[in-house]
């Protein structure tokens, strides 16, 4: 499993919001524009994987771009960071993106994605098409007449569809969205196929997501509702518990770790915090850094905030579940890959922990 690249290098970020303005960081969409990208970054040399702007003779490069969100234009920040170091003595992108000539094919298509998304990116770029299949060694082929394609977190960017895609002619992979997990970085490089990915994008969304799934979960709000539906007021079995006082563990301390311990701690939690490396951010906020079995076993709420790598991968599994608290709900909006799911399932059956909130697997 590929370890994260410890440098990224950030090549296109949007302009911050002004203080006040109530609008929160939005996802910069892909046309984040590639034709830009292969213009005004084409770069001079490599060196090690440092990269060399022509415009600014520096190591990064920053244009202001706009941002869409749901169909209407929002200022936001967002970066897009470069994965794959693979041009200079190979290729940055095919000679028709350098000219702005961008082809397109965007995987893993749902309807949702039609008005925020596709709309805005077939504005940049005609010649984009939408496909509602998975990208996999398979399906590689529809991106044929394609020079570049946009991928999520569930495409399959293995060293077989890296070769399949760079066969076709593809020479960059646009991830829309943070994770890279799924991507044969080293294959990449050796293609000669760029990766970019979106490191940062509204973490606010992500963790009032997870507090919801808590809340929802405590609440018995799906019982509740199933409930109303067929006439039974009753509420007996619908009592949870009050957040004020509770201990509340965050696996995970970047930006969206934050952002859900600030929600928890203006209920009046006890933030517990475990990352590999402390966040000066997160001290400031009044997190206290404990020991992984320590915060599995204080905790009434563990939240899972952390990427999918080797270290992380299974970081849930039967022994650590059998530190938590018979009352305690566990929390993934992060990777599934996190959890072991076989585990988790026994902790369940057999009540060793109270509940489980996911939107991943």
């Amino acid at each position: 499993m590929l370890k994260p690249p410890v440098v990224l290098c950030s090549l296109l970020s949007c302009s911050q919001p002004a203080a006040g303005s109530g609008i929160a960081p939005a996802f910069v969409d892909l046309p984040a524009n590639l034709s830009r990208l292969s213009r005004l970054l084409l770069p001079l040399r490599t060196a090690r994987g440092m990269f060399l702007s022509r415009r600014t003779k520096t190591l990064a490069c920053s244009v202001s771009l706009p941002s869409m969100r749901c169909g209407r234009r929002a200022t936001g920040r967002a970066t897009m960071g470069l994965l794959s170091s693979s041009f200079g003595r190979r290729r940055m992108l095919s000679s028709s993106m350098a000219q702005g000539e961008v082809r397109l094919a965007i995987f893993s298509h749902q309807s949702y994605m039609n008005a925020c998304q596709v709309a805005p990116i077939r504005e940049a770029f005609p010649e984009t098409k939408a496909v509602p299949v998975r990208l996999t060694p398979e399906t590689a082929a529809l991106a044929a007449d394609c020079n570049a394609v946009c991928a999520f977190v569930n495409d399959d960017l293995g060293a077989a569809t890296i070769d399949a895609l760079a066969d076709l002619g593809v020479g960059c992979v646009a991830m829309r969205c943070a994770g890279f997990d799924r991507v044969d970085l080293p294959r990449a490089d050796a293609r000669g196929v760029v990766v970019l990915r979106v490191p940062a994008y509204s973490p606010y969304a992500v963790a009032e997501h997870s507090v919801a799934l808590l809340l929802g979960l405590n609440r018995q709000l799906i019982k509740s509702a199933e409930r109303v539906r067929v006439g039974n007021y009753a509420l007996s079995g619908l009592v949870g518990f009050d957040m004020y006082g509770k201990t509340v563990g965050i696996v995970g301390t970047g930006k969206i770790g934050r952002c859900a311990a600030a929600i928890y701690k203006g209920m009046g939690c006890r933030v517990l915090a475990f990352d590999v490396k402390q966040s000066p951010e997160a001290v400031g906020m009044g997190l206290e850094y404990v020991p992984l079995p320590t915060l599995l076993r204080e905790s009434q709420v563990v939240s899972l905030h952390c990427p999918l790598a080797e270290a992380t991968y299974h970081l849930v599994n039967a022994d650590t579940l059998a530190l938590m608290r018979r009352d305690a709900v566990l929390i993934n909006v992060s990777r599934g890959g996190l959890v072991d799911t076989a585990a988790l399932l026994d902790a369940l059956d057999n009540r060793r922990i109270a509940a489980v909130g996911l939107d991943v697997y």
